[in-house]
This record gives C-alpha cells, sequence and structure tokens, in this order.
C-alpha cells in the first residue's frame, strides 16, 4: 500500500511503443521518485524514436470506466495528465478529477516532438478553450514548455520575461513554464507562477543527445513527461508547488544529463 512518502499517482497519457515518452516515460519517473504509477491509456500511438504516425483516442466510455476502477480502494495522492486525445476525453477526466479533490497536474501537450498532431482530428481553438475553460481550472499546475504557452495565451512566443508574465497571467491556474524553447538568454530556464508571483527556478543544462546543434532538437525525449509527473509526485508527497517544481527539475537534470552527450 502507497503512503504519504510514496504516493498513489493516476497517470492520465498515450501509449508511445518506442517507450521514450507518454505513460513510460511517466511511470519511469514514478520508480525513480518512490511514488506508485497508476497508468490510465487515453489514446494509443504509433511513433519510433524519431518518427510520428498516429495516434487513436481511447473511446471516453471506456476512459472513464478505467479510471474508475484504477482508483477503487486506493487513497490517490495526485493525478497526472498528458495526451488525452480528444475534447470528449479531456471534459471526461476533468470532471473525474474534480469528483477526487487531490492535486493535478496538466501536462498541456499540443504536438509530439516529432511533429504529430496529439490531438488528431480535433480543432486548435476548441482544444485550447477546453483546456482554459474545462481542466485547467481544477489544476494545481500546468507545465507548459515556451511554445504552448504562447498557443494557450493565444499569442506570439514570449521574447522576454514581461511578455512571459503578461501571458501566464491568461492562465486560470498556476503554473510552471518550461524553457527549453525560450529565447536567447532566457534558455534552460524555468519559471514558477503562483498566480502572484513569477519565479525564476535555479538554471538547467541545456540537454543534447547526439550531435544535433539545436538544444531543443537534440534533447532527450519524454522530459516533459517526466518533469510534470515529478511535480505530481512532489504534490502526492505534500510539498508546496515551488519545492515540488525545484526537486522536479533538478532531478530532471541530474537524469538528462546521464543520458544525453556532452554540449
Amino acid at each position: 500500500m502507497a503512503s504519504r512518502n510514496q504516493p498513489h499517482v493516476v497517470l492520465c497519457g498515450g501509449l508511445d511503443p518506442s517507450g521514450h515518452a507518454g505513460l513510460a516515460a511517466d511511470l519511469h519517473a514514478c520508480f525513480a521518485l518512490g511514488g506508485h504509477g497508476l497508468p490510465v491509456v487515453a489514446a494509443r500511438t504509433a511513433q519510433s524514436a524519431t518518427e510520428w504516425h498516429a495516434g487513436w483516442p481511447s473511446p471516453p466510455g471506456e476512459l472513464q470506466t478505467t479510471l474508475r476502477f484504477a482508483v477503487r480502494g486506493v487513497a490517490v495522492g495526485a493525478i497526472k495528465t498528458g495526451m488525452l486525445g480528444t475534447v470528449v476525453n479531456l471534459q471526461t477526466v476533468a470532471q473525474w478529477a474534480r469528483s477526487l479533490a487531490v492535486p493535478l497536474v496538466v501536462d498541456p501537450l499540443h504536438r509530439s516532438s516529432s511533429g504529430g498532431s496529439l490531438w488528431p482530428g480535433e480543432r486548435d481553438v476548441l482544444v485550447r478553450n477546453a483546456l482554459l475553460l474545462d481542466l485547467l481550472p481544477t489544476a494545481a499546475v500546468v507545465t507548459p514548455n515556451w511554445l504552448e504557452l504562447a498557443w494557450l495565451a493565444n499569442a506570439a512566443p514570449a521574447q522576454d520575461v514581461a511578455e512571459l508574465a503578461s501571458q501566464v497571467r491568461k492562465l486560470p491556474c498556476p503554473a510552471l513554464v518550461k524553457g527549453g524553447h525560450a529565447p536567447g538568454a532566457l534558455l534552460g530556464t524555468d519559471w514558477v507562477w503562483d498566480r502572484r508571483t513569477l519565479v525564476q527556478l535555479p538554471p538547467r543544462s541545456q540537454w543534447r543527445c547526439g550531435a544535433g546543434t539545436d538544444p531543443v532538437e537534440a534533447a532527450p525525449r519524454g522530459t516533459g513527461c517526466r518533469l510534470a509527473t515529478a511535480v505530481a509526485i512532489g504534490l502526492g508527497k505534500g510539498l508546496t508547488l515551488e519545492q515540488a517544481a525545484e526537486q522536479a527539475v533538478l532531478w530532471l537534470d541530474s537524469w538528462a544529463r546521464l543520458v544525453a552527450s556532452p554540449a
């Protein structure tokens, strides 16, 4: 049985058969950080380590039933969402999460790192509205990267901290903004927005795998999944958002430096 030091975390996301991202990455973070992951498949994908082919969302009735049974008899400490696939699935998870009243961490995935749509067949504007109106108001924190934040704010990517602050104020919940896609000197710096103050976290490494020159393209896959799950584990252990975010970034940095070659 999981305890406060090993919280049960519901992982609702996509299945990546390459094993690099999605639920595989979520479970890796749980194994590493002492969380007990409860994986719920909201979508299946066909992809390799470098190429996206297709995605198939789970039927909402199937998702609803799986969520209900996954937590039966379990004291859930936190929930983390990744690929949900459809607006209906998003709304299903939002309603279910509200009934549990535990910290919800939302990774607002827009596209896969290989360019595939994680909302196949859905219109962008409907997905964004559903996130902002249905899921994020329930969340303890949302974890967008620089480009996902701009998408949620319906704006161009922020070019400085003032623009970053303007964009996070449009969110209906706190945020951990990842700086892997940030411009210039802001690259690699993550930020926590608690709906009052924007706090800069300690700079992390600019991870690289292989000989690529673009630090985003060369970064290990699944870092965003692992980071959001690590935050959920921290919140499930009773940490504050800033504590959970800082510990998650430090752990992810140490893991990524092990699997990435020196810059």
